[in-house]
C-alpha cells in the first residue's frame, strides 16, 4: 500500500493556501484549530501530508504535535485504505502519550472497518505490542482461540510477543485434542511463539503423523522444532520435504511447504534446504529454493547463486526457440514447470539491489535467458540500472 498519492494531494492542498511558509509561518494558535475542535477540522490528506507526505512542510513543533493528536483521533473514523495507510506509517504517534495512542489502536482491533477487516486488525495488534506486549498477548490469544474469525498468520509473524505460560497451554490443548482445521490454526502460531516448555508433548503430536501431517500444520510444527530444537526440527525436515515433494499438496499457505517455513521463520538452520531446492532437478522445488533464496533485504538477495541456476536451466533447454515454435510435447514440458522456474529466477535478478557486480551479473543472465519473456524483464532491469 503506497501513501504518496494522497500525501502529494495533501501537499497541494497546503502549498495552496494563503499561508506563507517558512519563518513567516503564523503562530501555532492560528495555524490549525486548537485540540478540542472536532477531529476532522483538518482533512486527513493535509495532516498526513505534515506528518509523513514525501515533501517536508515547516510546520512549528507545537503545531505538529496537536495535528499528531487530532489526527490520532480521527483514526477510527477514516475510510479503510486510509486507516491502513496510517497504521503502516505509524512512526507519527512516537511523540504522543502511550495511553491515548494505546487507546485508538485497541478501539481500531476491536472494531475495524468492515472493508480490510483482518488486515487493519493484524497491523493495529502490531502497533499495540510495540507499546504493550502484555496487553497484545492477551488480545492475541483471544483472537487465537476464536476460531470464528479469520486469522493471517503472515501478518502477525512479525510481532514481539512476550513468553506466556498461558499462551502455551491453550496452544497445545487445541493440538492435542487433534481436530485438523483447528490444528491448522495455531500450528503456525506454535511455530511462531509456543516457548520449549511443551516441546515434548508437541513431539508427541508430530510423530503420530509426522511427514504425513497437512502441509497447513506441517509448516508450523517444524518451524517450532527448528526454533526450539535445531536438531530434531533438521532431522524432520528432510523427509517431510521428501514426503510433500513426492505427493505434492493444495492446502500449504502459499502452495509450498518450504516457502511456508520460510515465511513463518527464514532461519539459518532453514538454509542448507533451501540452497537443494534451488539447485534440485525438478523444476517446481527449484522455483520454491528460489523464491525463498531471495527472501529478505533486496540488497542480500545472492545473485550468483540464482545465476547459476539459470545457467543450469539453459544448458537443459539449448533448442527452445527453434523446438518450441514447431513440438506440441516439448513446449507442454516446458510449461510444466521449467518456464515458472525461469519466472521466478528473472524476478530475482530484477528485485536485487542495483550495485556495478549485479549488473555485470545481469548482464550473463540476459545471454542465459532461455525465454524471451526472461529476456524482456532482464533488459528492462538494465536498462533501469545506474551502471
Amino acid at each position: 500500500m503506497q501513501i504518496g498519492r494522497r500525501s502529494r494531494h495533501g501537499v497541494r492542498s497546503w502549498r495552496a493556501r494563503s499561508w506563507p511558509t517558512g519563518e513567516s509561518w503564523p503562530p501555532a494558535s492560528t495555524a490549525v484549530p486548537q485540540i478540542s475542535a472536532p477531529p476532522h477540522s483538518i482533512r486527513s490528506t493535509d495532516s498526513a501530508a505534515i506528518l509523513f507526505g514525501p515533501e517536508p512542510l515547516p510546520v512549528p513543533p507545537a503545531d505538529r504535535g496537536r495535528i499528531s493528536s487530532q489526527h490520532l483521533a480521527a483514526l477510527p473514523d477514516l475510510p479503510a485504505q486510509e486507516l491502513a495507510n496510517d497504521l503502516l506509517n505509524f512512526r507519527w504517534t512516537q511523540t504522543l502519550p502511550t495511553d491515548q495512542v494505546l487507546a485508538v489502536l485497541t478501539q481500531i482491533y476491536a472494531a475495524p472497518p468492515v472493508q480490510n477487516a483482518t488486515f487493519i486488525r493484524e497491523t493495529a495488534l502490531k502497533e499495540i505490542a510495540k507499546l504493550d506486549s502484555q496487553k497484545a498477548q492477551g488480545l492475541f490469544r483471544e483472537r487465537v482461540l476464536d476460531f470464528d474469525m479469520p486469522l493471517d498468520w503472515n501478518r502477525i509473524r512479525s510481532m514481539n510477543l512476550p513468553p506466556s505460560a498461558d499462551l502455551d497451554a491453550e496452544l497445545i490443548g487445541v493440538l492435542e485434542d487433534r481436530w485438523t482445521e483447528r490444528m491448522s490454526r495455531v500450528a503456525p502460531i506454535i511455530g511462531l511463539y509456543a516457548t520449549d516448555s511443551i516441546l515434548s508433548r508437541v513431539k508427541g503430536v508430530y510423530e503420530v503423523y509426522g511427514p504425513d501431517w497437512p502441509c497447513s500444520i506441517e509448516a508450523g510444527l517444524l518451524t517450532y522444532f527448528l526454533r526450539v530444537d535445531p536438531a530434531y526440527g533438521s532431522e524432520k525436515l528432510s523427509p517431510a520435504l521428501t514426503a510433500y515433494y513426492d505427493r505434492g499438496s493444495s492446502d500449504c499457505h502459499q502452495g509450498n511447504l518450504l516457502v511456508d517455513l520460510a515465511i513463518l521463520r527464514n532461519g539459518p538452520e532453514l538454509q542448507r534446504f533451501v540452497s537443494a531446492a534451488l539447485n534440485d532437478p525438478r523444476p517446481l522445488v527449484a522455483a520454491a529454493g528460489a523464491r525463498v533464496t531471495a527472501f529478505g533485504d533486496q540488497a542480500k538477495i545472492p545473485v550468483r547463486p540464482l545465476l547459476a541456476r539459470l545457467r543450469a536451466l539453459h544448458e537443459e533447454w539449448p533448442d527452445f526457440d527453434a523446438r518450441s515454435a514447431t513440438d506440441p510435447d516439448y513446449l507442454k514440458k516446458w510449461n510444466s514447470g521449467y518456464n515458472e522456474l525461469e519466472r521466478i529466477l528473472s524476478i530475482d535478478f530484477v528485485n536485487a539491489e542495483d550495485s556495478p557486480e549485479n549488473a555485470a551479473l545481469w548482464k550473463q543472465a540476459l545471454d542465459l535467458c532461455v525465454s524471451d519473456s526472461c529476456r524482456n524483464n532482464l533488459r528492462q532491469r538494465l536498462a533501469r540500472s545506474k551502471f
